[in-house]
């Protein structure tokens, strides 16, 4: 049995193709939508604006009739990446609901954006490379 995947809420989809369309970068779209990759690559695939040959040949076997579990076997890959090709079929991603592990994902999501943020911050402080023409203060 495959589990459906849900697909997310219009305003979602509208932010993740408005910045796809401006920085060309899947990773860039994710990390300013803070939403993962995994999630902004199926959107794309979903809104039609993103294809690879994998992705490809998954909706290709999709469309023949194939379940997902057919597929990873047929492309020696893991059902999970087979659904993360597959763009969304229905329902609301982003409905309140959440079950406690989606609220826990979110949770550790912005942990780890939290920690790139300030591990960037600290690589790179505000003025660093100045030198004293540059920088008046010095």
């Amino acid at each position: 049995m495959t589990k459906q995947t849900e697909a997310p809420k219009a305003e979602t989809i509208e932010k993740v193709v408005t910045v796809f369309k401006r920085t060309e970068s899947i990773n860039e779209t994710a990390l300013q939508t803070e939403i993962s990759t995994t999630k902004v690559r199926k959107i794309l695939i979903t809104e039609g604006l993103w294809a690879s040959e994998r992705s490809e040949q998954i909706r290709e076997l999709s469309e023949q009739g194939m379940s997902s579990a057919e597929i990873a076997e047929i492309l020696k890959i893991s059902v999970t990446m087979v659904q993360n090709y597959l763009p969304y079929e229905k329902g609301l991603y982003d409905e309140p609901g959440k079950t406690d592990t989606a609220v826990r994902s979110e949770m550790y999501r912005q942990r780890n954006r939290a920690y790139a943020q300030k591990s960037q911050a600290r690589e790179h402080p505000m003025g660093a490379g100045l030198d004293a023409e540059q920088n008046p203060a010095g």
